[in-house]
């Protein structure tokens, strides 16, 4: 099954609101771009870390993040439908995001 595919099947039984049709599409795109993959029978281990690390040079760890959320209830609809056995997204790790902590107070000094 094409990948473009399996994402409008997704939006079609799931969809929610144009918003997170453009984001599951917006994701689904990106990941076909940096990993090269085009149908759902060439997923593996190895693509989804070269995607992985392909994602990490261009973008901050809480997009990653996202990209890996979406991608995982993408491809959790595919294990549920019959289309594929497993869901190698389920085995990734998110990342830590640094916490930018804006001290909204004044100290004496200040």
């Amino acid at each position: 099954m094409q990948l473009w595919s399996l994402v409008e099947e997704f939006i079609l039984f799931t969809s929610f609101n144009s918003r997170s049709d453009f984001r599951y599409k917006s994701v689904m795109r990106t990941f076909i771009s940096r990993s090269g993959v085009e149908t759902l029978d060439q997923v593996n281990s190895q693509i989804i870390n070269k995607f992985r690390d392909e994602c990490l040079k261009r973008v901050k760890p809480v997009t990653w993040n996202g990209y890996i959320r979406q991608l995982r209830i993408i491809f959790n609809f595919a294990v549920k439908s019959g289309y594929t056995d497993n869901n190698y997204f389920n085995k990734l790790q998110y990342v830590k995001c640094p916490k930018n902590i804006v001290n909204k107070t004044l100290s004496i000094e200040e």
